[in-house]
């Protein structure tokens, strides 16, 4: 490794000599020097203090114009400052002061929005409704797609809950299948219509009179079953149903505008029941 060092490193020295020798040695880059013109006729060409001879050092030997200090570059602390500096200082109180102005030109004309300043921001009004209960599922979630696309927060609750769903006139006693058949025939041969037999979990059944919303429908079935020499019972109709109920928040600078959207959803679905709700 070393052995090749070296060689490289006489190379080197070699080459270097040798583009000397060419270019003519101390003399010829001297020439160079001399004969060297600046592109610009108007600048004055570079030249050494030592190759200056007897020209006074107070005149220029390009020919060249010295400006003179003013009395305000002279006067900062005792120290003479360059007029490039002083140019620079200058144009730094300059821009600092077209700042200054900028700044408060656009804080006083309330174009613009000062950061930082809240009275400047819009106040929004928070506006929430309800629209159920629904045991529809499917409109309700319609509705709550429509909302949030208008912008509004929309959370879609469900419960569940047991409710009277009619009354049921019926037979009271239990039965097995055998018996209920049998007093299924009888009833039959005594003119009573519309009635089933109905089972029960534990492989009991009793016969069925009918099922009817309205409780005068009741006491009249009622009448035309006693009339036939038949008590009936009268039960309430029980059954699990599942309620849905959208929650709907807007925040708007306006609250017309979210009312306004709160009658577009109660129009498109009247059936289901509306109302304003205090915001939580």
């Amino acid at each position: 490794m070393r052995p090749l060092f070296f060689i490289l490193l006489f190379a080197n020295i070699g080459f270097f000599a040798w583009q000397y020798q060419v270019r003519g040695g101390i003399a010829d880059q001297k020439s160079v020097i001399d004969d060297f013109q600046a592109a610009d006729p108007g600048v004055a060409p570079l030249v050494l203090l030592s190759e200056r001879g007897d020209t006074s050092p107070d005149q220029p030997a390009s020919g060249a114009e010295t400006l003179p200090l003013s009395q305000s570059q002279t006067e900062d602390n005792g120290a003479a400052l360059e007029p490039a500096e002083n140019l620079m200082q200058a144009e730094s109180v300059e821009a600092e002061q077209m700042i200054g102005t900028a700044s408060v030109d656009k804080g006083g004309s309330g174009d613009a929005p000062v950061p930082g300043d809240e009275s400047a921001a819009p106040v929004l009004v928070r506006y929430c409704f309800e629209l159920g209960p629904s045991t529809d599922r499917a409109v309700m979630e319609r509705l709550q797609a429509e909302m949030r696309r208008t912008g509004g927060s929309a959370d879609l609750r469900e419960s569940t809950q047991s409710v009277r769903d009619g009354y049921w006139v019926r037979l009271p006693e239990y039965l097995s299948y055998a018996e209920a058949r049998a007093r299924y025939r009888e009833l039959q041969k005594k003119g009573v219509d519309d009635i089933a037999i109905v089972p029960l979990a534990d492989k009991r059944y009793f016969i069925s009179l009918g099922v009817y919303k309205r409780k005068d429908t009741v006491e009249d079935r009622r009448k035309e079953v006693l009339a036939a020499g038949i008590t009936p019972a009268i039960e309430d109709r029980m059954i699990t149903r599942t309620d849905y109920l959208l929650a709907v928040e807007y925040e708007a600078p306006d609250p017309a505008q979210p009312r306004e959207l709160w009658a577009g959803f109660a129009a498109q679905a009247p059936k289901i029941p509306s109302r304003e709700t205090e915001c939580r």
